[in-house]
């Protein structure tokens, strides 16, 4: 019969789980800390090398989001149209007496 040991490390609080034989087996749940640990112990390179590919991937989204693209000018317009129309609505003058409003009664 095994069941499952968690370990946790006190200073970063990294958790590793492992499933570990009764715990009348001595050497069977030793042996189950050590591995657990053992995984822990390469949880370091493996995330050094998914940060290196986290860097990839931002620097390529970078990449894309400062080139052209073929709806630029459409969208452009269409933000200006947004903002005269949000103008005319007044949005701004209604959120700010509403927060004036909070203000006096704060």
């Amino acid at each position: 019969m095994t069941a499952e040991l968690e370990i946790t490390a006190p200073n970063s609080g990294l958790r590793a789980t492992a499933e570990r034989p009764n715990m009348n087996d001595v050497i069977g749940v030793g042996r189950a800390a050590l591995d657990a640990i053992g995984r822990i112990a390469g949880d370091s390179s493996r995330l050094r090398e998914e940060f290196g590919r986290k860097v990839e991937d931002l620097a390529s989204v970078e990449r894309l989001l400062g080139e052209d693209f073929e709806q630029r000018d459409a969208l452009a317009a269409a933000r200006a149209r947004q903002a005269e129309i949000e103008s005319q609505l007044d949005l701004d003058k209604a959120t700010a007496g509403s927060q004036a409003m909070d203000t006096e009664s704060a």
